[in-house]
């Protein structure tokens, strides 16, 4: 029964990678009917580990949660800790997602003290992938990309193939932050390689993020929504959620930079009606960021201020100082356009100061030469 159990756990995995969570999730509960009765923590722990990936790719956070906590438990019970380290992996990855970088950073520390007490190096180099992840949201960029590098060569050399997959994309779009675009380059370019020879809807569409975001920060609309566009098909005939909820406002920035202003309204749109389902604060914030600019460029200045001024709070509140800075600029930016340089000052002066502290080098380039602009400079 057990071997059953676990067979037809893989097959739900092998429906999780094609993208097609639901019939994932249906073949991960017969399985973990089979494995029930006999209460081999083995199998049950790497059932309900499938069950929270599932449920985490349709952005059904708190179900994915569950069954974090579910292999918490087990661990505990069965005195099983491989199920903790996973159990905590999930919720540090579930907590990233949203936009929760505290609670990412606590369990992501949780799983790598236990993983490395158990010698699980898999284990560690995914805590490493998710504490690099809530740094960069946190905008200590330079510790983030030390951390991602730590994960890359970790995967690297142990053959964790997906995650390499993961980090790659990631270490790029820290690079690009920092100005170090060359490098950003190749780890963007190696990234879709490994994705490519994956054949994962989610990571490929994570690939050419990177590469599509490298192209946004130098404000090079035409190859940035390409690479958008390929994005948007790969995951639109799919089940999957996370890479919409990953990638949707980038894609709305290049509609509007290239002048696709009710394309980008329409994306922007989607993209926060999954943020909300998602309950995930973060990509809602950035999203309403992003509506502020279109809403700007539509000239409909009650609402981009609101909408603006709606992000700033929630991204001061998360502690998400990249985002929040781009929220200020953005502001700043349309507070010029209105003619008011005095609050068009306070608002850009404040964001430089947020990228020279955390190392946003094009971002605080664009704001000092808005600054230079205004009247008085």
């Amino acid at each position: 029964r057990i071997e059953r159990a676990n067979a037809t756990a893989l097959v739900g995995r092998y429906h999780h990678y094609r993208a097609e969570h639901a019939k994932a999730i249906e073949f991960l509960e017969r399985a973990r009917e089979l494995a029930e009765p006999d209460d081999d923590a083995k199998s049950l722990s790497m059932i309900q580990t499938y069950l929270a990936g599932a449920y985490q790719h349709l952005t059904r956070f708190d179900e994915s949660e569950r069954w974090a906590r579910a292999n918490i438990e087990l661990s505990e019970r069965k005195h099983f800790p491989l199920a903790a380290a996973y159990g905590y992996e999930f919720l540090s990855e579930c907590a990233y997602l949203r936009g929760l970088w505290q609670d990412a950073l606590t369990y992501a520390a949780r799983n790598r003290e236990i993983s490395e007490r158990i010698g699980a190096q898999a284990r560690v180099a995914w805590a490493h992938f998710a504490r690099a992840n809530a740094l960069y949201g946190i905008g200590h960029l330079s510790e983030a990309r030390t951390v991602a590098r730590t994960a890359l060569e970790s995967a690297d050399k142990i053959g964790e193939g997906r995650l390499a997959t993961w980090v790659q994309p990631l270490l790029a779009i820290i690079e690009v932050d920092m100005g170090d675009d060359e490098a950003a380059l190749t780890d963007a370019e190696r990234g879709r390689e490994r994705a490519d020879e994956s054949g994962q809807v989610v990571l490929q569409c994570w690939s050419l993020h990177a590469l599509g975001y490298r192209h946004i920060q130098r404000e090079e609309w035409d190859p940035a929504l390409e690479y958008y566009e390929r994005a948007t098909a790969c995951w639109r005939p799919t089940e999957n959620r996370s890479a919409p909820l990953l990638i949707g406002a980038s894609v709305a920035e290049a509609y509007l930079g290239k002048g696709c202003v009710p394309e980008a309204a329409q994306m922007i749109d989607e993209h926060i009606t999954i943020a909300q389902f998602a309950q995930a604060p973060h990509p809602y914030a950035q999203a309403r960021r992003v509506q502020g600019e279109i809403r700007a460029a539509q000239q409909a200045w009650d609402a981009a201020g609101h909408g603006v001024d709606e992000a700033g709070t929630r991204l001061d509140e998360l502690g998400s100082r990249l985002e929040l800075g781009r929220a200020l600029y953005h502001r700043g930016a349309m507070w010029r356009s209105r003619g008011n340089p005095g609050a068009a000052r306070t608002d850009l002066t404040r964001a430089g100061e947020i990228f020279l502290e955390i190392g946003a080098i094009r971002d605080r380039g664009r704001a000092e030469k808005l600054l230079q602009g205004l009247p008085g400079s």
